[in-house]
């Protein structure tokens, strides 16, 4: 661990919002649903539609508790444009503690940031445009 980020985790962490995360994954995964924390179904296909030109990037750590390799997997296959980078003997904290994240995941984020994107001018979505309306 990189004890001189300490400041800066402190300064940066997220409070209750890990906790409120978890318990909508649980609920999720329990029900079998892909739901909002106000309990809205996403609808998917409208989701892959609009995000259709959206380059991601999911970097996933192979020492994961709570991101397990199948679940990487599940969300891949959910997602379009996906380029997936696996870091060995990472979790999902590491990328801001460890000592080596400078040089195991900065040089692979900073070149996907720096790839070419779609033109500008490309239709926005609003995030509520992937959720269904309650009825």
């Amino acid at each position: 661990m990189a004890n001189t980020r300490m400041p800066m985790m402190a300064r940066n962490d997220l409070g209750g919002s890990g906790t409120a995360n978890l318990r909508l994954f649980m609920s999720n995964v329990r029900n079998g649903t892909f739901n909002d924390q106000n309990g809205n179904a996403y609808q998917v296909q409208k989701l892959k539609k609009n995000l259709r030109f959206t380059k991601i990037l999911l970097v996933a750590g192979t020492s994961d508790s709570f991101a397990q390799p199948k679940d990487v997997d599940a969300l891949q296959a959910l997602l379009p444009n996906v380029e997936r980078v696996n870091i060995k003997d990472y979790n999902n904290l590491d990328y801001m503690w460890a000592e080596d994240a400078r040089k195991t995941i900065n040089p692979t984020v900073i070149h996907f940031l720096n790839a070419p994107r779609r033109e500008d001018g490309d239709e926005e979505v609003e995030l509520d445009e992937y959720v269904e309306d309650e009825e």
